[in-house]
């Protein structure tokens, strides 16, 4: 046979064949062939789309199905969409077809009959779906019955046009309706009446299906009608007081910070609380399944620091910590790790009142009201319906006082109106005011309604919008004839630390040019200023107290302290302040939430709230300057990206489509399209890019550091750092090399140092890895022997390790835990008993069939199952079953359970797999095992590189402490390893007659060279000088050139110092380590032991441990006995502190006792006892002192007792003497010598005691002051909040509910009432009365009747709407106040430590798809390259990185943040279709030499003298290659 005459025959084919306008013309005698796919069987199988359209009806209801598609290997997916499409009530958990069988299996649910067939894709069904319930046959009756209906209506007419087809057929014209009929040619007619014919059959096919699946419903619904009357008659028994019924919920989900994409969610509480414990154990599981509904719903991604939800919020910005807190219908906010992110935001607006003018007395009065207006609505937001005043119009009609109106205005202030042309009897005032609203507003009217806004805000929709001119004016989207400009009126703020600030308010005006009050400009730190007043910034004034007072030109005001919700003002006014008060330069602090309420007496008679006005430019530093910084957002679609022109530092603003019209030199930006359209937002980022802060109260200091008992001064390094914490962290443990991190500092007294403040410059100082001091004093002896008793101790470890290791007999295969699918396997000790000579024979059959090298290893094999199987035990029937396995047919299968085998789980089979249990196939190749009598091993079939081994314990290098045990060890996949020695965890030997899989079936010396290795102990100590073959390396001298030969544990020690190469199986070797003449250091793993002289040799192993545990022993007592004094003397004693802490803010809530030495261990405790979200910081007592140190904390302690003393010895000198009324004549004199102020009550206080003062004092008394528990507040960098503002928050807030209380029992009681009025309104169906009308079109007008409601219906609507907008805004005041006090805190946060400059990347593995990839972080080349190992989970160690285009990645500042990088294994980059061609030559190639033999893929090319060629039949090894090298 030809190997290339299939090639031949193709060249020949493509030299006979044309290319025509119709596309490819074959010859006469060839036929064009069947297309072949590329993909596999097996590959196009994996890719096929498994997903299927299905019917699904509600249990019960055959009307109104659902056609949902979903995936036929999910159907928890399939169940949870039938839940949200049906919209039961409970989830969905059982399906059912329409005889009633329930379907497991979604591959099971049938297809619908071909003439029911709507589409070309397939439909199944029909499916009924239930919440747990049976099958309700009346549901499939409906189904067939519609279904029945459908296709008579289908048939009837494909039986008349049947006929007239026949007419056209036979010649009888006259009988064809269809004149389309007549036109067409016999043959077209003769195939529309053979489709006809099939499509009749098959309706009737589908008729008599129906039908006999009607009929075989009759029992079922004949037992649903006796059902339903039997519980028509039946009473319904009562559950039991103490039963629980099952609670669902229904949640509303939505991502945080948006308000739109909701997402419901049902949860069966009663399966959260038996599958968790605490309520820790119930969020996770209450997240997990929102996590898995959440990935079923549309347009599903993670954003965040996590790939799963991990926090939940309500509607207030509470975290959720409990599932059991959570309503029906509930709104949460999910959260992948990120804090809350509210969906409102502050915004500049203007607001729209109504003015009314009355006559009270013959004075003209005008009150404002809310914009409401009886008449016609059209054209009110219009700015041309409108006319600007500076002052009252002339031609309103002023009326009597008629009405009771909310606020009375003072017309001596220069106000400006809009008066509406159609009507002038319509007045509206405009003023500034900030609207809470969202960025993402899909409508006006919808944000308004969820922000609860005013009526007169809600009648301009652009209110909040803003046009930004270059003169300077910002001038108003609604009225574009109004601006923003500042008043004449001078107002003078107080705030609660009794400091003034002094600015002006804001007011909107008519446009005016040249009016400096008008006019603004634009800050490089994003302020606005007024040109009139360019020291004051625009600043918003938040949700805080003040007070505050209006000053005018010629006479006083009095101030009036206002609250938050403005209920009650002061009867009184207790202050004046002077008109002509002069300003204060500088003011120390304005709050950046503030809410501000001034009153001018005898103007006013309501209460006036004042949220943005004019103040003085704050400090850049100041922590309240967001409040004066401002940002501008685009608005709007006539100029859009508009903010892409911003040439601003800050990313940030860019991020969030801000803008600010001036360059940071502080020209306009002229890129900008003038004017810029948007609104204005208070709280922006600052424009430049912020930088790190450094950590303030310490100041830099330069020392000198020597390691801990190090005497030789020339090794002094200094260094610099800001704080110790820094230094020890950052440069002490890497300049000086130490080989822990460094936690310590001590002076040359051996006092240890905890401040930098304590420390001189220059001053050396002893740096500690957590050990205590050791003086540079003592002799040089006891500090080698220390060293060298450190070195012994690790020695010592990895010595009683292998002696753990060395002999591991008894042990055997075994299942842990119950015989299940996916168990995993271990090593255990043998409980299957058997006869000593049974198990002698079968060593002696073994004996023949192992091979040796020597006649020792031969004596050693006839003995191994003697020594591997143990002596008759008592049996444990529990533990029986899960050692018997069987080896049969390629399986490991288990003797109890036959259906499951031994194998890995999937086809992922890679070394360091963990092999389980699992269900038995067939056809699986990663289930089956090939077992090599030579070498003792279990190949896996589908790899046979990979075997059955066992995975050794690690050892912890320096743990003396810790015990080896090899039994209890994992059973994973190793590469086979072809050694003669050193591979015993991958021997084996099953044992027919107990039935069960012994391991470590080798000799002992392999067994010892195993453990060895593992315990990293040279095998130089086992065997000597003699050969064996083992695993090593060749070593690369770099300065010779010479080779050595080493074991496995000296190359460990000597990798990253020379050149290693791997050796081949067979060449047997001994460790050079320990030979006389060796380029090897001689001690190889050990630290101080030699390799020659440790005998760990079969007699010698346990004598050579006892001896050297012996010799350890001694010189830990030795070092001991002689630096127990000094240690003692040079130790330092920390004096133990009890405190109680509390969180800061939290009152005397919730504390907790905590014990420490130090100021770190406090804070560290502090976080975990206290559960704070970031690490504590600082600490502060109920005074609000600063407590930096555990000696301030002391001091402070003990000036708290003296103080205490003293005023309890002063009572009890008043008691002893009683009470007089009168005080002595002495007394007074002493009294009056004495002056004290009269706002000074108190007593002169004692000198209070400073932390240095602590060291002269007795140590028994501040030890006994000590163990009292002092009481502190902890905090996370935020500032300290008085106790007397917890305690009053939470009244006020008991007040708000008491009265939400009260408000919503009326609002019910006047719900109820009208629902009774309605009732009887229907009730008593009054006729209505027919009102003629002089109009033509429509002469009668219906008039009354029990369709129209009452005028008290009408009025009690009023009152409930009334009320729902009182309880809104009492509701929007509380979520206002909530967040208040966090939005506080949050500002003055500080970073603690630096960040690393980590970078996160999109890595996938080299010749995948990118979307096949992961997400991976480093801050190194190699960091990098690591945590692409783990995340893509590769079988060895990533070496290089490329781009996506193909260029290798060397340098770390290529990396970019989120980049797409690819990882190979050290193989030049492929693309995913060179992958697949790859795949595709590999897959050609196995199918040739399967189906033709070896001979086929050998391909012999001769020369012939015959020229005429010989056409042979060409190879099939030649469909290897691609289709463009074959036509070459």
């Amino acid at each position: 046979m030809d190997p290339s005459k299939k090639i031949k025959d193709h060249m020949l084919l493509t030299k006979r064949v044309s290319w025509t306008m119709k596309g490819v013309v074959l010859p006469i005698d060839k036929k064009r062939g069947k297309t072949k796919p590329i993909l596999s069987k097996r590959l196009k199988k994996l890719t096929e789309n498994a997903s299927a359209r299905i019917l699904v009806f509600k249990n019960g209801a055959g009307q109104d199905g659902y056609e949902i598609t979903t995936s036929l290997e999910e159907k928890q997916q399939f169940l949870d969409q039938c839940t949200q499409k049906i919209k039961l009530a409970a989830p969905a958990r059982r399906l059912y077809d329409w005889q009633g069988d329930r379907i497991r299996d979604l591959r099971t649910v049938p297809l619908l009959d071909k003439c029911l067939q709507n589409s070309t894709t397939p439909l199944r069904g029909p499916v009924w779906v239930s919440k747990g319930e049976g099958f309700i046959p009346s549901g499939a009756k409906t189904y067939i019955q519609g279904v029945l209906w459908a296709i008579n209506q289908k048939l009837t007419p494909a039986r008349i046009y049947s006929k007239q087809v026949y007419h056209a057929l036979n010649g009888c014209t006259r009988k064809v309706t269809h004149k389309g009929l007549l036109s067409m040619t016999t043959g077209e007619l003769y195939k529309i009446s053979e489709d006809l014919e099939n499509l009749i059959d098959e309706l009737r096919a589908a008729i008599k299906k129906h039908n006999g699946q009607l009929s075989k419903l009759g029992p079922q619904l004949q037992a649903e009608e006796e059902l339903q009357g039997a519980l028509v008659s039946r009473p319904i028994n009562k559950f039991p007081s103490g039963t629980t019924l099952p609670k669902g919920l229904q949640l509303k989900v939505y991502r945080n910070g948006q308000s739109t994409g909701e997402v419901l969610i049902y949860i069966n509480m009663k399966v959260i609380e038996k599958e968790s414990g605490s309520d820790k154990f119930m969020m996770e599981r209450l997240l997990q399944m929102i996590c898995q509904r959440l990935q079923c719903s549309s347009g599903y991604h993670a954003s965040g620091l996590n790939l799963s939800p991990t926090r939940l919020f309500d509607e207030n910005g509470q975290e959720i910590k409990n599932p059991l807190f959570l309503e029906n219908d509930q709104k949460v906010w999910v959260s992948y790790g990120e804090d809350y992110r509210s969906i409102c935001k502050p915004f500049l607006c203007v607001r729209f009142d109504r003015v009314i003018g009355m006559m009270e007395q013959d004075q003209k009065i005008v009150y404002k009201t809310s914009l409401e207006y009886d008449g016609p609505l059209t054209g009110l937001e219009k700015c041309e319906t409108w006319e600007v005043c500076t002052e009252f119009p002339e031609n309103y009609d002023w009326t009597q006082m008629n009405q009771i109106c909310h606020e009375k205005m003072d017309m001596t202030k220069n106000y400006h109106f809009l008066q509406w042309k159609k009507d002038p009897q319509l007045v509206v005032y405009p003023s500034i005011t900030i609207e809470n609203r969202s960025e993402k507003a899909a409508s006006i009217k919808k944000e308004q309604r969820r922000n609860r806004t005013s009526e007169g805000v809600s009648k301009w929709s652009f209110s909040y919008m803003w046009v930004f001119a270059k003169a300077g004016m910002i001038i108003c989207r609604a009225v574009p004839q109004l601006c923003l400009a500042v008043s004449d009126q001078q107002i003078q703020l107080k705030s609660e630390g009794n400091l003034n600030l002094e600015g002006y308010e804001l007011v909107v005006e008519k446009r005016m040019r040249q009016s400096p009050h008008q006019q603004w400009g634009f800050s490089t730190a994003g302020r606005i200023y007024s040109m009139a007043y360019p020291e004051m910034v625009l600043t918003y004034l938040g949700e805080q107290k003040l007070s505050g007072v209006m000053i005018q030109t010629d006479h006083q005001l009095h101030l009036e302290s206002c609250s938050v919700d403005g209920q009650e003002r002061n009867r009184s006014l207790e202050e004046e302040v002077s008109a002509n008060s002069p300003r204060k330069g500088s003011h120390e602090q304005v709050c950046r939430a503030l809410e501000v309420q001034l009153v001018p007496g005898g103007c006013l008679e309501g209460d006036k709230q004042l949220t943005v006005a004019l103040l003085t430019k704050l400090e850049e530093k100041h922590p309240w300057t967001a409040a004066q910084r401002w940002a501008i957002k685009h608005e709007g679609t006539v100029k859009p990206g508009q903010w892409k022109h911003s040439k601003l530092e800050n990313p940030l603003w860019n991020k969030l489509t801000y803008m600010w019209p001036v360059l940071p030199d502080g020209d306009l930006n002229e890129e900008y399209d003038w004017p810029i359209e948007g609104s204005l937002l208070p709280n922006a980022p600052p424009l430049l890019k912020p930088t790190q802060k450094s950590h303030v109260g310490y100041t830099p200091v330069r020392i000198k550091v020597l390691k801990n008992g190090e005497r030789d001064k020339s090794r002094i390094l200094t260094v610099t750092g800001p704080d110790i914490a820094n230094m020890l962290k950052k440069t002490c443990t890497s300049m000086l090399g130490l080989p822990f991190a460094a936690r310590r500092l001590f002076d040359e007294n051996g006092q240890e140092q905890t401040l930098l403040k304590d420390l001189q410059r220059d001053q050396l100082v002893y740096v500690s890895c957590g050990e205590a001091w050791m003086d540079p004093n003592l002799m040089s002896v006891e500090q080698k022997k220390r060293f060298r008793l450190n070195n012994l101790t690790c020695d010592v470890a990895l010595i009683r390790s292998y002696c753990a290791m060395r002999d591991p007999r008894g042990l055997v295969l075994e299942v842990v835990g119950n015989l299940v699918p996916g168990a995993k396997l271990a090593l255990a000790e043998c409980v299957v008993s058997t006869d000593h000579e049974e198990n002698t024979c079968e060593a002696d059959k073994q004996d023949h069939l192992c091979t040796a090298t020597t006649e020792e290893d031969h004596c050693e094999d006839g003995n191994i199952v003697n020594d591997l199987l143990p002596q008759p035990k008592p049996l444990k029937p529990q533990q029986i079953h899960q050692q018997q396995f069987q080896f049969q047919d390629g399986h490991i299968i288990n003797c109890n359970c036959p259906w499951l085998v031994v194998g890995v789980a999937g086809t992922n089979a890679r070394p360091g797999t963990e092999v389980t249990l699992v269900e038995k196939k067939a056809d699986a190749i990663f289930q089956r095992w090939t077992m090599r009598e030579g070498s003792r091993t279990f190949h896996l079939m589908g790899d046979p590189d990979l075997v059955l081994a066992v995975s050794m314990p690690q050892i912890k290098l320096g743990d003396g402490n810790s015990v080896v045990e090899v039994q209890g060890c994992s059973i994973i996949l190793q590469k086979y390893k072809g050694y003669s020695n050193g591979v015993a965890n991958q021997k084996w030997f099953w044992t027919p007659e107990i039935k069960v899989l012994c391991a470590f079936y080798t000799s002992v010396l392999d067994k010892e060279i195993t453990a060895a290795n593992q315990a990293s102990v040279c095998t130089f100590c086992i065997c000597k000088t003699e050969e064996l073959d083992q695993p090593g390396y060749c070593i690369t001298h770099a300065s010779t050139r010479q080779r050595t030969v080493v074991c496995l544990a000296c190359a460990r020690a000597l990798r990253g110092q020379n050149v290693m190469t791997k050796l081949h199986p067979g060449n047997p070797f001994t460790c050079a380590t320990g030979r006389a003449q060796s380029q090897v250091e001689e001690t190889g793993p050990f630290k101080c032991l030699k390799v020659a002289r440790v005998n760990l040799s079969t007699a010698e192993a346990e004598n050579s441990l006892a001896c050297w545990e012996e010799k350890w022993i001694s010189l830990r007592r030795e070092t001991s006995v002689q630096t127990i004094s000094r240690e003692v003397s040079a130790a330092k004693t920390q004096l133990a502190v009890r405190v109680l802490a509390y969180r800061n803010g939290a009152g005397y809530k919730d504390g907790q006792l905590i014990i420490g030495t130090t100021f770190s261990s406090l804070l560290t405790a502090c976080t975990q006892r206290l559960e704070l979200n970031r690490p504590a910081c600082r600490l502060y007592t109920a005074d609000g002192s600063l407590i930096l140190t555990v000696s301030e904390l002391t001091a402070w302690a003990v000036n708290e007792a003296l103080q205490e003393h003293k005023s309890q010895t002063k009572d009890d000198t008043q008691s002893e003497e009683g009470r007089p009324k009168e005080l002595s004549e002495e007394i007074k004199e002493d009294q009056a010598k004495v002056s004290i102020p009269e706002n000074d009550h108190s007593e002169p206080s004692l000198p209070r005691v400073t932390p240095e003062d602590l060291k002269s004092m007795d140590t028994e008394l501040i030890s006994l002051i000590v163990k009292n528990p002092i009481e502190i507040w902890v905090s996370c960098g935020e500032s300290f909040m008085p106790l007397t503002e917890s305690n009053k928050r939470l009244r006020l807030q008991q007040k708000q509910w008491l009265q939400k209380q009260k408000v919503l029992f009326d609002l019910d009681t006047m719900k109820h009432k009208m629902r009774l009025l309605q009732g009887r309104r229907v009730g008593s169906m009054g006729p209505a009365n027919m009102v003629p009308t002089k109009s033509p079109i429509q002469p009668v007008v219906v008039a009354g009747g029990w369709t129209e409601p009452s005028p008290e219906e009408v009025k009690l609507m009023e009152d409930v709407q009334s009320m729902e907008m009182h309880l809104s805004e009492v509701q929007a005041v509380l979520m206002k106040e909530s967040p208040s006090i966090h939005s506080k805190l949050a500002s003055s946060q500080r970073p603690l430590y630096s960040q690393p400059n980590v970078k996160r990347v999109l890595a996938y593995l080299n010749g995948d798809f990118p979307d096949q990839g992961t997400y991976a972080w480093g801050k190194t080349i190699q960091e990098l390259l690591e945590s692409c190992t783990a995340r893509l989970k590769l079988r060895c160690t990533a070496k290089t990185l490329f781009s996506p285009d193909g260029e290798q990645i060397t340098s770390w500042e290529r990396i970019e943040r989120d980049m797409l990088v690819c990882v190979s294994l050290g193989e030049p980059f492929m693309t995913s279709t060179a992958s697949r061609q790859k795949v595709e030559v590999r897959a050609n190639y196995a199918r040739v030499l399967k189906e033709q033999g070896h001979d086929a893929t050998n391909i012999v090319v001769t020369s012939r003298i015959n020229l005429q060629p010989q056409v042979e039949a060409p190879s099939p090894f030649l469909a290897l290659l691609p289709a463009k090298d074959i036509n070459e």
